[in-house]
């Protein structure tokens, strides 16, 4: 039986036809997806390149005060302002895609541990994120605070686990840990707070903490 041939040519030329016919049968859905492609796309450029940034300046010059009254102890003032300049908890909504906006969260978070509403500062400081190894530490460490506050012990030892966990330091891992051990030794898991004591005493000799360890220790009988 002799072989057919396909002519690459005729071939080539029903492909094109074929993908001509398609595109002008959907003619209207394809360049109405490409439209709204191109209109997200737009969009999204403006969004973070333009509104973003004038809105991160704004919020920059809105949260000065908002710290300066928290830097003097007035927390009230610092989360709802002064009818003047917005408080942190306002900053926080209005300009929720900022850097200052996130930097509000903890400072709200703080001063609503300071002024004893401890649900709301867990729901500001969970709103923070941040990079920097110290102020993202403390953070979490608030946040353990405010459970131990609330007397939730499991979720407390939990975030000051966190807290010693993320980018140790001679700063705040010193803190969280001696905090740590001790929640566990209240919380009656001896042998996990001499462990953690041990680490302290052996990790971090000169702070203060480090030096403390062997008091604790010696509480526990060790």
């Amino acid at each position: 039986m002799a072989e057919t041939k396909v002519n690459p040519t005729t071939a080539s030329a029903d492909t094109l036809e074929n993908v001509q016919v398609a595109f002008e049968k959907n003619q209207k859905v394809i360049i109405g997806v490409a439209s709204i492609v191109l209109v997200i796309f737009v969009a999204y450029v403006a969004f973070f390149h333009w509104y973003v940034p004038q809105q991160e300046v704004e919020a920059q010059k809105q949260i000065f005060k908002a710290v300066s009254y928290f830097e003097n102890d007035n927390y009230e003032q610092a989360l709802n302002g002064d009818g003047n300049f917005p408080g942190l908890l306002a900053i926080g909504n209005k300009y929720q895609f900022t850097k200052a906006a996130n930097l509000s969260h903890y400072y709200a978070g703080i001063s609503y541990l300071n002024t004893g509403k401890f649900q709301e500062a867990i729901d500001q400081l969970k709103k923070f994120s941040s990079d920097d190894k110290v102020l993202g530490t403390l953070a979490l460490g608030a946040i353990g605070d405010a459970y131990f506050e609330l007397n939730n012990a499991s979720e407390g030892i939990s975030y000051y686990k966190k807290a010693v966990a993320n980018e140790p330091n001679e700063f705040t891992t010193p803190v969280y840990l001696l905090r740590l051990a001790l929640a566990q030794e209240n919380a009656g898991d001896k042998d996990a707070s001499i462990k953690n004591l041990n680490l302290l005493k052996d990790e971090y000799p000169t702070t203060q903490e480090g030096r403390n360890a062997e008091k604790y220790l010696a509480r526990l009988g060790q």
